[in-house]
């Protein structure tokens, strides 16, 4: 996990900003402004929206580095969204809090189960007692989680993973040209 309030510092010393993707770390799981971040970038599209079905974004910041923004960078890249999508992402957000509670909630007994597996060679889930950073990840999100998450395989249940992938995505998938994608990444994997 990173301490963001030290990178803040880091970056503030040397005259930088420091700007924070939460596309996995949505509001209320972390607050990166509350951590001195001057900026955050949302991407609308994934948890905030939660059906995948409208495309979006939001940069959240001090008022003055938000007028430099739609001053600059608004001119070249744009600052809209249709109203359409917008409503999409508003219907989305109202259940951001029970989707986000939910998630913690699986991903603790996914982790939980995977971190008991002699198959499993390594879970690296900051909630779990074995992280070494197993703290600050509870004192920094408010629903936990939103840190990367790592699981090594033993080989043996790595190459069936493997197997098991393929045959689902060849069962799946009907399309040719898939499956040439497919076998041309398996060759380059082996």
């Amino acid at each position: 996990m990173t301490d963001v309030r030290a990178l803040a510092k880091i970056a503030h010393d040397a005259g930088a900003m420091l700007s924070i993707d939460a596309t996995f770390t949505p509001p209320p799981m972390f607050r990166g402004l509350e951590h001195d971040a001057d900026s955050v970038v949302h991407a609308l599209t994934q948890y905030i929206n939660g059906h995948g079905d409208a495309m979006g974004g939001a940069v959240i910041g001090r008022a003055e580095l938000i007028r430099r923004l739609k001053a600059d960078a608004l001119v070249d890249v744009g600052g809209s969204i249709s109203p359409f999508n917008a409503w999409l992402i508003m219907r989305g957000s109202v259940t951001l809090p029970l989707r986000l509670a939910q998630h913690v909630a699986t991903a603790q007994r996914v982790a939980e189960f995977l971190d008991k597996d002699p198959r499993v060679a390594f879970v690296a889930f900051p909630e779990l007692p074995s992280h070494p950073q197993h703290r600050p990840s509870r004192s920094d999100c408010g629903y936990r989680g939103g840190a990367r998450r790592d699981v090594r395989l033993t080989d043996n249940v790595l190459r069936a993973f493997q197997l098991e992938v393929r045959l689902k995505f060849r069962a799946v998938l009907a399309d040719q040209r898939a499956l040439a994608a497919w076998g041309k990444f398996q060759r380059e994997v082996e």
